[in-house]
Parts: C-alpha cells; sequence; structure tokens
C-alpha cells in the first residue's frame, strides 16, 4: 500500500473511533476561557438580581434582538467574585452571572426600559474578569410546546416572558416535521402515555412517526423536556435510561443539585446552574400529583450517564427515593424529563418555584456551537 493510501486509512480509523466521542463533546460544549473589560455588562443571578424570573426572558429576548448578538455565562460552581457598579468593592455573584459586551448597551437599555423588563438588574463591571468557565451563547433557543392538559409549561415560560409557540397533539400527528423547526420541544403532561397498544393501528403509527422523529431531532443537536406522564413518551423513544414508578399527590422536601447527581460525578454544565437563598439553598418542596409517574431509579447501565437534577428520599406514603428531574446526552442533544407538573410549583417565590423556573431558563443554546 502507497504511503499515502495508508495515511488516508489511518484517518478513516481515527474518524471513525473518535467520532462517538466528538458527538458526546457536542451536546454539552466544553467551557472556555474569557477576559471581560471594565464597562462589560453583567446579569446577575443571584439574591443582586431584583427580577430572578422574568431575567430569564430578558436574556432570551436579548439574544432575539439582532442576529449577531451574544453573550456569555459563567458555570458555577465554583462561585465568583466581581466588581462591579453594584458591588465596587467585590462580590460573590452565585448561580451563574451573564456577561454582555458593552457594544450591545442600547438593545439592552431598550429591553429594560420595557414593562416586561423594567425591574430586571444589569450592572457594570468595574474592574476586568476572567474566568476558564465560560459558556458563550450565541443564538436564542426556540422553543416549541406540544400542549398538555395537566402539565402546562406555557405558564411557566409566560410568567418569565419567554417566547414559545404551542400545538396540540393531533397539530404534531398530522405533522411531525413541525417539531425540526425549534432547538427545544416540550411534551407535556400526559403526552401520548407512551403509545398504549389501546390506540388504533392508525394512531399508534402516527405516534411512533413523532417519536422516530424526537429522536433523531436530539440526535442532531437539539433538546427535548418530558414532564409527568408523559415520561412514559421518554422511555418509548429513549428505552434504558430509567426506570418509571407511579407518582403521588403532595408537597414532597427534595434537593436541587448544582452540579448535578448526588454523587458528584459530572462537572457542572449549563443545564445545572442554580441558586437559591440560604438557609439551606439545596432544599425546596416540590408538588406533585396523584396518577403521574416519578423516576425510581436509573438503568444499571447508564449509571454514568444520567445527570440528577433533583431527587427526594421522602416521596410518598411510605417514603420512598424519587428522582425528579434529570438528564442526559443523546448523540449531539440533550434528552431531560421532569417528574412534576411545572405550573403547580407553588407558591410564587417559593424554593420549588424558582427551582423550576431556573430549570426551565438555562435552556439558550443546544448542541454545536456556531
Amino acid at each position: 500500500m502507497r504511503k499515502s493510501q495508508q495515511l488516508l486509512a489511518c484517518l478513516v480509523l481515527l474518524i471513525v473511533i473518535l467520532t462517538p466521542s466528538l458527538n458526546v463533546a457536542l451536546a454539552l460544549p466544553p467551557l472556555a476561557a474569557g477576559t471581560f473589560p471594565t464597562g462589560t455588562l453583567i446579569v446577575p443571578m443571584d439574591d443582586k438580581q431584583a427580577d430572578r424570573i422574568r431575567v430569564y426572558g430578558f436574556i432570551h429576548e436579548f439574544l432575539r434582538t439582532r442576529s449577531d448578538a451574544e453573550l456569555a455565562r459563567v458555570i458555577e460552581p465554583p462561585d465568583v467574585t466581581m466588581q462591579t457598579s453594584l458591588t465596587p468593592s467585590g462580590a460573590v455573584y452565585q448561580g451563574g452571572p451573564f456577561l454582555i459586551d458593552q457594544r450591545f448597551l442600547a438593545n439592552v437599555n431598550s429591553l429594560l426600559s420595557t414593562p416586561d423588563f423594567n425591574k430586571v438588574t444589569v450592572t457594570k463591571l468595574t474592574a476586568a474578569f476572567t474566568s476558564n468557565r465560560i459558556f458563550f451563547v450565541r443564538q436564542p433557543t426556540t422553543i416549541l410546546v406540544i400542549k398538555g392538559v395537566f402539565g402546562r409549561t406555557d405558564i411557566t415560560l409566560n410568567a418569565m416572558r419567554i417566547n414559545y409557540t404551542i400545538i396540540d397533539p393531533s397539530t404534531v400527528e398530522k405533522n411531525p416535521s413541525i417539531i425540526n423547526r425549534y432547538s427545544l420541544v416540550v411534551v407535556d403532561c400526559p403526552g401520548w402515555y407512551g403509545n398504549p397498544t389501546s390506540y388504533s393501528a392508525n394512531r399508534r403509527a402516527k405516534i411512533e412517526t413523532i417519536y422516530e422523529t424526537i429522536k433523531s431531532h436530539v440526535q442532531a443537536g437539539n433538546e427535548v423536556i418530558f414532564t409527568d406522564i408523559a415520561l412514559r413518551d421518554l422511555n418509548a423513544t429513549f428505552p434504558g435510561y430509567v426506570q418509571l414508578a407511579p407518582g403521588g399527590s403532595g408537597s414532597w422536601p427534595a434537593t436541587v443539585y448544582n452540579p448535578p447527581n448526588p454523587a458528584g460525578t459530572f462537572a457542572a454544565e449549563f443545564p445545572s446552574q442554580y441558586y437559591n437563598a440560604g438557609p439551606n439553598p439545596n432544599s425546596v418542596n416540590i408538588v406533585t400529583e396523584g396518577g403521574g409517574w416519578v423516576v425510581s431509579g436509573v438503568d444499571s447501565a447508564r449509571k454514568s450517564d444520567v445527570r440528577i437534577l433533583m431527587d427526594t428520599t421522602k416521596f410518598g406514603v411510605p417514603f420512598r427515593y424519587a428522582i425528579l428531574g434529570f438528564y442526559f446526552e443523546f448523540g449531539s442533544g440533550i434528552v431531560e424529563g421532569l417528574a412534576l407538573h411545572p405550573q403547580q410549583q407553588t407558591p410564587v417565590g417559593s424554593k420549588g418555584f424558582y427551582a423550576v423556573a431556573q430549570i426551565y431558563g438555562n435552556k439558550f443554546v443546544h448542541g454545536p456551537q456556531i
């Protein structure tokens, strides 16, 4: 074999060997380093932020203002210290603050002048800031909510002022390709109940097509979220990751993780950014409804893949373990499950309310970076 042929063969072999790991890396892009000069706009995400709900809508709308809009997010932990106009002597900023180049000041001020975002806190760096834990965001998430009867993600997104499209499940059955127009798809409870045998053969075939479309769409670098009973659709589309169990009605003490997974086996990533005020900031109460589903465990073959965002050891009567929020990479994208109805996490302003809003609010860019 000539040297050129040998070289080509080696390159082909290398690509084949590396392809699986490259796909995984694209789902959660590696963090980058960045230095930000004095005057850079800072959007706090902790107790320095006056509107910890609409701030996510503000970020989403900023990314929609112009085609070259971009920003950076600090991925924590660890927490970072910054000197800003708000804290000139320096202070710890938690929850993953955003940084926006001052050339976008006019766009930021335009949004801050609107009734939706006039309470959002934005300050400026008074000293340069450097970090090697930066996630650059260069495009807004486009969101499709497949309307649920019990799960109502639209109510949560409305509260956050995040733009989305909502359609009935029957519309998706008629045209599954609509899924491919959005970077984030939410299948709200009850979804299609995991496509039970009680459905007609024709309808079952249509739902199978939807599952395959979602699967391919995520593999290409997008994201899907399933809530409560729609977790059965998650298991039908991505089998072999988690085990489901019947849920129950009540309010349960739970723990939120950042980084994800109680064993600490995963690094902090943008889906898991989290802040709540003390005391016991990671302790929240999560409301669930009778007739729903929770995750009782992770398949043994997937222990190193599934990131646990939120779980509890005191679910139901008698108490048992349950995973209430989780995600895993699939191809170049992300699959997420929430064993709850987003809109039921009340009262407004409670830790559970903020925790669920943050899980949704962390959705800005998915898959390969531009």
